[in-house]
C-alpha cells in the first residue's frame, strides 16, 4: 500500500508544484486514504521520521489542510475536506492574478 501512496504523492506534488512539497503531499494523501491517524502511524506509512512528520503536519495545519483532535490523550490528525484544498488553491490563484495585474501595469 505504501508504494501506491508514494506514487500518488509524486503525482500530487507534480500537479501542485506551487506551495506544497513532496513530503506534504505524502502526508496529506496518507490522511486522505487512511483517515484519522497519529503521527507515528503517519510516519510509518510515509516512511518518514516522526519529527519531520510533525513539521509537515504543522505546515499543513497552517494552511487549513489538516486538522487535529485529542482523543483519549492521543493527538489524531485528519485531512481537511477537499473544499479546504480548493480554497487553498483559489487563494494562491488570487495572489497570482494580483501579481500578474501589477506586472502588466508596469509595461
Amino acid at each position: 500500500m505504501a508504494s501506491g501512496i508514494f506514487h500518488a504523492a509524486s503525482s500530487f506534488a507534480r500537479a501542485f508544484e506551487i506551495g506544497i512539497s513532496g513530503k506534504e503531499a505524502k502526508v496529506y494523501l496518507a490522511l486522505v486514504k487512511g483517515g484519522s491517524m497519529n503521527a507515528p502511524q503517519i510516519a510509518a506509512l510515509c516512511g518518514m521520521h516522526r519529527p519531520n512528520v510533525y513539521d509537515v503536519l504543522k505546515r499543513l495545519g497552517q494552511r487549513n489542510l489538516v486538522s487535529r483532535a485529542n482523543l483519549n490523550g492521543k493527538t489524531l490528525y485528519r485531512a481537511s475536506s477537499i473544499e479546504a484544498l480548493r480554497d487553498f488553491w483559489e487563494e494562491k490563484l488570487k495572489i497570482i492574478n494580483q501579481i500578474t495585474k501589477e506586472l502588466e501595469s508596469h509595461k
